[in-house]
């Protein structure tokens, strides 16, 4: 290409400046196609993992709300009866629960310990309704859970977990309150972080501040 524009140069027919731009616009050409191979290599596998997405899009939801579920609950007492449970499929390992019961009023308070595999966090689980329990029974309020819309069980649950989420955002939409959760006093607030700040650190350095 350069040994056809450069006589052309020499003669007057076109700029000199236009020669630099020809070996420039051959290499933008092939920039332009260089990522085809590639993206023809990670077709398979794009496509593998769209059909999983799809089917658990597709999957019906392990839980149902009622056709004409109860008002939504105040959570003032969660009652626990005789609860068995084992995961969908381990039909022939033992229940993680075999007839836990409790009851939990409201202001009280209850802690669950065990090492890892006890059934803690399937607990919490089960309180959110991602699985329904049978035999037993989980009441709100003196109702079972089923009898309520699954997202009205679930505002009156705050689960903390292990790992912390941080989201890109600022520190102060992380700790405010979401849409959905009923309107409460923000965190954000300096007198509740202080305080929060505060009781964090005596409980790690067992020290009063």
């Amino acid at each position: 290409m350069l040994l056809l524009a450069i006589p052309l140069v020499g003669a007057g027919k076109i700029e000199g400046v236009y020669l630099a731009l020809l070996p420039l616009t051959a290499i933008a050409a092939f920039e332009a196609v260089q990522p085809l191979g590639q993206a023809w290599q990670m077709l398979a596998s794009s496509r593998t993992a769209a059909g999983r997405l799809f089917a658990l899009i597709d999957t019906e939801p392990a839980v149902s709300d009622p056709p004409q579920p109860l008002p939504a609950p105040a959570g003032s007492m969660l009652s626990v009866r005789d609860l068995h449970f084992r995961y969908p499929g381990a039909e022939e390992t033992p229940p993680l629960f075999d007839g836990l019961s409790f009851e939990l009023r409201a202001g009280e308070r209850l802690a669950i310990t065990g090492p890892s595999g006890v059934g803690k966090s399937t607990l919490a689980a089960l309180l959110l309704r991602f699985w329904d329990v049978t035999p037993g029974a989980i009441l709100l309020d003196g109702h079972d859970l089923r009898a309520y819309a699954a997202d009205d069980v679930r505002t009156q649950i705050a689960v903390v977990p292990q790992a912390p989420y941080l989201f890109h955002a600022t520190s102060a939409t992380t700790c405010s309150s979401p849409p959905w959760a009923p309107a409460t006093r923000s965190w954000t607030q300096p007198v509740a972080v202080r305080s929060f700040t505060n009781s964090s650190r005596r409980c790690l350095l067992g020290t009063t501040l």
